[in-house]
């Protein structure tokens, strides 16, 4: 019986553990993608990350693909001074590395920064103006 208990216990604390490590890296996701990335205070109400992945210790790369409704998209710009790029398409494949929604064409590109200084944030956003990618380089 008090082996049982033990078990029980045990299968508790891991449950907990591992349900904190996933709340604390959906967190720090955040977190980097609203302090470390665009700067802002707060993120959007309506944005909802779908997919994050991050590369690299000393050259960092973070990517995210994200959902937002195109009316938050200008709250995405106020953290940095982005410019336009144009041709957004053929610059998004040049930049993009990580997994993207299959459909994704990229309608326009605001850029800011440098990789030396601050880091450089792209920011691609679809045609349909709800679901952006952006890739944040530093080295």
């Amino acid at each position: 019986m008090k082996k049982f208990r033990t078990l029980k216990i045990f299968l508790i604390v891991i449950v907990i553990i591992t349900l904190g490590i996933y709340l604390f890296n959906e967190y720090d996701k955040r977190h980097l993608l609203t302090n470390g990335v665009l700067h802002l205070k707060e993120n959007p109400y309506t944005l909802k990350i779908v997919n994050c992945e991050t590369f690299g210790i000393s050259d960092f790369r973070a990517e995210y693909y994200i959902l937002i409704d195109k009316n938050d998209i200008p709250k995405l710009l106020k953290g940095r001074k982005y410019s336009f790029t144009s041709d957004p398409q053929g610059y998004f494949k040049s930049w993009a590395t990580g997994s993207v929604h299959p459909e994704f064409q990229a309608d326009t590109c605001y850029t800011s920064g440098s990789t030396w200084h601050d880091g450089l944030v792209n920011i691609f956003v679809s045609k349909n103006r709800s679901e952006v990618y952006i890739v944040y380089d530093v080295q």
